[in-house]
């Protein structure tokens, strides 16, 4: 759901990624997954599951407690660092890396608790001044395969067989 910037009167969207822990990423993408190693996605988990647990205001209410600790100390309790566990930016294009900014959120189900990780992206109206790069969110595109052209010469290669067969079959005689 698109929202508007109270300050600018932009047009924005926060795209949330759910992030998977090695070894149980059967619906979608698993911590180091992207073009490392494992040992990236173990190295990704461990620092993340030391985060404080997640929730909206969290950070507003350290900065209120803690005046005197330095807000980037704070702020990498609750979410991770560019960076962290060797992880890189995928693209030249791109502003930071995938686990930039991830977050432990915890749920309960009964008595057991489990964690989630979470990052999110933003898109936006930029300012006219400052357009995005052309290449921040477009997609080269996919090269054709043209599966109908070769499935159609396909099928037509087999139906002489097929048919064939079943004119000259049983009811022949």
């Amino acid at each position: 759901r698109t929202k508007v910037s109270a300050t600018t009167g932009r047009r924005y969207v926060s795209v949330p990624f759910r992030h998977y822990t090695p070894g149980h990423g059967t619906f979608g993408r698993v911590m180091g997954a992207e073009g490392a190693t494992s040992k990236l996605g173990r190295s990704i988990y461990s620092a993340a599951r030391k985060l404080l647990p997640y929730s909206p205001g969290l950070l507003g209410q350290l900065f209120e407690a803690h005046p005197d600790v330095e807000r980037s100390v704070l702020r990498s309790m609750v979410r991770l660092d560019p960076g962290t566990g060797g992880a890189e930016k995928l693209r030249e294009h791109h502003t930071t890396d995938v686990y930039a900014g991830m977050v432990r959120q915890v749920q309960q189900d009964g008595g057991r608790k489990s964690s989630h990780y979470t990052t999110w992206r933003t898109i936006s109206d930029r300012n006219p001044d400052k357009p995005a790069p052309p290449e921040s969110w477009r997609h080269p595109g996919l090269e054709k395969r043209d599966f109908a052209s070769r499935v159609a010469s396909y099928v037509e290669s087999q139906w002489a067989a097929v048919v064939g067969g079943a004119a000259g079959g049983e009811g022949a005689g």
